[in-house]
């Protein structure tokens, strides 16, 4: 059994206590076992020069431990003889004033526990890490599987050697977030390489490319455009290859001068800008391809693609600054749309108007200042609204008057003074109203007396707040005759 702790550059071991052992280049184990396969060698004097290859038994983690032989010439002592035999040893050469040399062993010993005990595995009649040979590793055909083996982590040599190896499995290693540069440099034969990596913390270890101009956008009129994946990297090293594809746009006449190379040179047709959905703003349109199978460019995007597109678009944090009016033309079945934490200062006339099934509509976190009149008017079965953290100063009037349906409305963290005693008239269906950290002084009469449905309404951090109701109730001069009567 191995018992390590530090000395000098190495890791002193022994088998029973003593001193002068030192195994190089072993690391400090928690567990049992020491890497095996040290060749300690000692010289000097006539003392004859002897060699013993050290074994232990290293086991995978999930099977029985599997044994290691031990080789000292044609002979391999009991463990305990071993230790006796080098404690005796270290005597009898300090005794002569003896130097001791530790070297590292060859074979795989110095690799991942985890790689290096399977590779074991598939090496018949080898039990040794430091008897694997050039030629065994060569040998080894098929997968080596490392699924769910609790590594976290690998050695750039780890697999070097095993250049007939055609799949690879490290899935579900669940604390290995790294992989070193040209890991795979060697596996020249693989064709699989398996990391599935919802268990891998360090997902997608995927290579990087910078593939188009700046803008991302290739011009109309068409022309040549130089792709460079040159700067791609991560740990698969040299082995990294190119296939490149088109992901967006028209298709017809594209063409690539070579779709392996790291900079292929692609030729782009003229086309027309207005296709399917491309004239619409970039970010509309990308989410609108994203949510249409099968339309891999804005070009292929039909009526009856978007009439089936339900659900949610969500276009938060896009960096949008303006909208165009036919942006979501066609989305009849929409239900959800989400604008949020944009730029948009204003909205065009009618960019609502075919979203007709439309509940839910999110316009927080912009800076819009104004709302064009009727901009809402089409959206009866929404039934929520926000429109809070905005710059809005004022509603127009009947701004809200088709939305019959909406329940939920968001208006707070807005910079509004005034509200027409008529603004909210219509939402009959209203239970809960957001007003709160504005800058209202006061508020009209009756302002909120057709919102029959409210339960919750918001008016906190205005200026007029708490907006207490007063009453005129006395004569003018405020007096009443000592003579008493009756006051209307």
């Amino acid at each position: 059994m191995c018992a390590p702790e530090s000395k000098g550059e190495g890791v002193k071991w022994s088998g029973s206590p003593t001193a002068g052992m030192v195994r190089k280049n072993c690391p400090i184990f928690t567990d049992h076992s020491c890497l095996p396969g040290l060749r300690t060698t000692y010289r000097g004097g006539n003392v004859p020069r002897r060699q013993f290859d050290t074994g232990v038994d290293a086991g995978r983690n999930d099977a029985a431990p599997k044994s290691r032989t031990v080789s000292a010439g044609a002979f391999a002592p009991p463990r305990t003889a071993r230790s006796l035999a080098a404690v005796l040893l270290v005597a009898f050469a300090a005794i002569l004033g003896l130097p001791l040399q530790a070297e590292a062993q060859t074979g795989v010993c110095g690799r991942t526990e985890q790689v290096r005990d399977e590779i074991l595995d598939e090496i018949s009649g080898v039990t040794d890490c430091a008897d694997v040979t050039d030629a065994h590793l060569a040998a080894i055909t098929g997968t080596l599987s490392l699924d769910r083996e609790g590594i976290t982590a690998l050695a750039a040599g780890d697999f070097d050697g095993l250049t007939k190896l055609t799949r690879l499995g490290l899935n579900d290693n669940s604390s290995l977030d790294t992989l070193p540069a040209g890991v795979f440099d060697e596996l020249t034969a693989l064709n699989v390489l398996e990391l599935r990596l919802n268990d891998n913390p360090g997902a997608p270890f995927s290579p990087t490319a910078d593939a188009l101009p700046d803008d991302g956008e290739v011009s109309p009129a068409g022309g040549d455009v130089t792709l460079d994946g040159s700067g791609s990297g991560g740990p698969w090293g040299a082995n990294v290859t190119y296939r490149w594809r088109q992901t967006s746009g028209p298709t017809s006449g594209v063409t690539f001068d070579d779709a392996a190379s790291a900079t292929p040179v692609v030729t782009i047709p003229a086309f027309d800008p207005t296709a399917g959905i491309c004239g619409r703003t970039k970010a509309v349109r990308d989410a609108i391809v994203a949510l249409v199978s099968g339309a891999i460019n804005c070009a292929l995007v039909t009526d009856a693609h978007l009439g089936a597109i339900t659900d949610t678009l969500n276009l938060e944090s896009q960096g949008i600054t303006a909208l165009t009016a036919g942006d979501f033309d066609g989305l009849t079945a929409l239900t959800t749309l989400s604008l949020a934490n944009n730029s948009l200062s204003t909205l065009p006339a009618g960019v609502f108007d075919e979203l007709t099934a439309l509940t839910t509509l999110g316009l927080y976190d912009n800076s819009l200042s104004t709302l064009p009149a009727g901009v809402f008017d089409e959206l009866t079965a929404l039934t929520q609204l926000g429109l809070a953290a905005n710059s809005l100063t004022t509603l127009p009037a009947g701004v809200f008057d088709e939305l019959t349906s909406l329940r939920v409305l968001y208006l707070h963290d807005n910079s509004l003074t005034t509200l027409d005693d008529d603004v909210f008239d219509e939402l009959t269906a209203l239970t809960r109203l957001g007003l709160a950290n504005n800058s209202l002084t006061t508020l009209p009469d009756d302002v909120f007396e057709e919102l029959t449905a409210l339960t919750t309404l918001y008016l906190s951090r205005n200026s007029g707040a708490p907006f207490s109701p007063t009453a005129d109730a006395l004569p003018d001069d405020g007096t009443v005759s000592s003579a008493g009567g009756t006051v209307t």
